[in-house]
């Protein structure tokens, strides 16, 4: 009477471990890309709350992870910058789509600016939750480019106002590759008054065109030009020009 009875279930769960194994090694390789990425990467709640934000993204801001997350966007950036965030966040979480931005922000560091990818975060039931945005900071890039339209505009106003009659020619071929007229580019002031020809009359158009010619002028000299890359001086009259 006083014997008992012991029922022992026995299940199989290797391949729980094995699915835990593989989520575990994923774990691993996506913590080490967030780690490494050179990318700034933030994840947001709905209300704008930070979630997360790898080194980068620290970097960029002048601080941890700890000094962010849990706090909105708001309280980070200030009201103007955070509000462009939430608002942001709220058309993400509309659209159901990314959406890509370039903006100039006051860091810890000074201005500086970012292009930035906002994806919606959702979650196994396909219902957004978040969003995440990767920046990069493209500021040398800006100063190039704005070095470079200065540069332009500087050498526009020189080629305009110069006291040379200067033509830029765009050399162009037949079927099988020989020279055989040249397209006039861009002329400045000076070459309209010294041969009384109108901008807009030769900009775009073939020299035999502009100049009335069946042969382009000076053809041989400008194709050897291009051709070897060497600059050269010559003084000729034009008959046409008269």
């Amino acid at each position: 009477d006083n014997d008992e009875l012991y029922v022992h279930y026995v299940f199989d769960i290797s391949q729980t471990k094995e699915n835990e194994s593989k989520l575990n090694e994923n774990f691993i390789v996506l913590k080490n890309l967030l780690n490494n990425s050179q990318f700034g990467i933030g994840h947001y709640d709905l209300q704008g709350t930070i979630t997360l934000l790898n080194p980068k993204a620290c970097e960029y801001m002048g601080g941890r992870p700890e000094d962010f997350v849990g706090k909105n966007a708001r309280e980070v950036f200030g009201e103007k910058i955070g509000q462009i965030i939430l608002d942001r966040i709220k058309t993400i979480n509309e659209s159901g789509t990314k959406q890509k931005f370039e903006d100039k922000v006051k860091l810890f560091s000074g201005e500086k600016w970012f292009s930035s990818v906002y994806t919606p975060i959702i979650d196994s039931h396909g219902k957004i939750i978040g969003c995440q945005i990767i920046s990069i900071d493209i500021t040398e890039q800006k100063s190039a480019k704005r070095n470079i339209v200065e540069s332009e505009s500087k050498f526009r106003s020189l080629f305009m106002n110069m006291q040379e009659g200067v033509a830029i020619h765009e050399i162009t071929y037949d079927s099988k590759g020989n020279p055989n007229n040249y397209r006039i580019i861009d002329v400045n002031k000076r070459f309209e008054e010294i041969l009384s020809i109108k901008h807009e009359d030769a900009i775009g158009k073939m020299a035999t065109t502009v100049y009335g010619t069946q042969v382009p002028p000076f053809f041989e000299i400008y194709s050897r030009v291009a051709k070897t890359g060497e600059p050269e001086q010559f003084e000729s009259y034009f008959a046409p020009l008269g």
